[in-house]
């Protein structure tokens, strides 16, 4: 039961930040990018302790409204490993962590009333254990990033390290995060 209720939490507040973005895709994508070079903390609290770290997300191009409009698409016919597939290999960006940097398949941003909205999605890598013991997180092939921005470049936000991308009966996008494990996002700086 307590499981249960953690992960409602993490997808009632994944789905009020998802819900932001998908309430923006009507308002025009030609506003100015927000920026291409974050610099932020992550902090994540699981099961192992607490942890943090300093990384860089490096976006090379955002994927426009429309088209993500569409990934949703394939995600309500074809499921969670329907959309990995659709997004796999994109590269809308980097997360570097220290001197190791990770793929970001995609990328996308709303203008807000005083800032920019960002979501990031990617597909995760599966652990060699999950997959030999056919683990319950094989059904959480995904790593989302969600912060906001204001007008000044700096913002706050959450990372879900494995999780699966749900569709809510309103059609806004939630993400649910795999057991514990949902991260914060702070001291987001617009670098360039």
């Amino acid at each position: 039961m307590m499981k249960e209720c953690r992960v409602m939490r993490y997808r009632a507040l994944a789905a009020l930040a998802l819900a932001a973005l998908t309430a923006l895709a009507t308002r025009a994508a030609d506003d100015a990018v927000p920026g291409r070079e974050f610099s932020a903390m992550f902090r994540l609290k699981d099961p192992q302790g607490e942890r943090q770290m300093g990384a860089t997300l490096l976006l090379d191009r955002f994927t426009s409204l429309e088209e993500a409009k569409s990934l949703k698409e394939v995600l309500a016919s074809q499921g969670q490993y329907g959309l990995a597939n659709a997004i796999r290999g994109r590269a809308n960006g980097r997360l570097r962590l220290g001197v190791m940097d990770y793929s970001l398949d995609l990328a996308v941003f709303a203008p807000t009333r005083d800032g920019f909205y960002v979501v990031v999605v990617t597909t995760r890598p599966i652990r060699f254990e999950e997959s030999q013991e056919g683990s319950d997180s094989l059904d959480y092939p995904f790593g989302v990033i969600t912060f906001a921005l204001d007008s000044l470049g700096r913002g706050e936000g959450r990372f879900y390290p494995k999780s699966r991308l749900l569709i809510n009966e309103d059609g806004t996008l939630a993400a649910q995060q795999f057991a514990e494990g949902e991260g914060r996002v702070t001291d987001v700086r617009k670098v360039r």
